[in-house]
C-alpha cells in the first residue's frame, strides 16, 4: 500500500521538506547572528560607559588640580597683601608717633 499517487506528489513532498529544513536552518542562523549582534551591542555601550567613566575622571582630577593651584595661588596673594598691609600700618604708626614725639 502506498500513499503517494505519482512521483510529482513524492517530488513536491521531498521539495517541502527540504524546504522546511532550510527554513529552520536559515532561522536559527538569523537567531545566533541577532544574539552575536545584542552582545556586541551591548559590549560597545559597555565600552562606552568606561570611556565616559575614565573621560569623566581625567576631567574631575584635571579641575581638582587647577582649584587646588588657584587657592594656592589666592592663598600666596591673601599672605602678600596681609604683609604689605601690616608693613603698611606699622610705618603709619610709627609715622603718628614720630609726630607726636616733635610736638611734645
Amino acid at each position: 500500500m502506498t500513499y503517494w499517487s505519482n512521483d510529482n506528489e513524492i517530488a513536491w513532498f521531498v521539495f517541502r521538506k527540504e524546504a522546511h529544513r532550510e527554513f529552520r536552518r536559515l532561522y536559527h542562523l538569523e537567531e545566533k547572528r541577532r544574539q552575536q549582534l545584542l552582545n556586541r551591542h551591548e559590549f560597545e555601550i559597555d565600552e562606552q560607559r568606561q570611556e565616559f567613566r575614565r573621560k569623566r575622571e581625567e576631567l574631575i582630577k584635571k579641575y581638582d588640580f587647577e582649584l587646588q593651584t588657584m587657592e594656592q595661588k589666592q592663598k600666596i596673594e591673601i599672605e602678600r597683601e596681609s604683609v604689605l598691609l601690616t608693613n603698611e600700618y606699622n610705618k603709619k604708626t610709627k609715622q603718628i608717633r614720630m609726630g607726636l614725639f616733635k610736638i611734645f
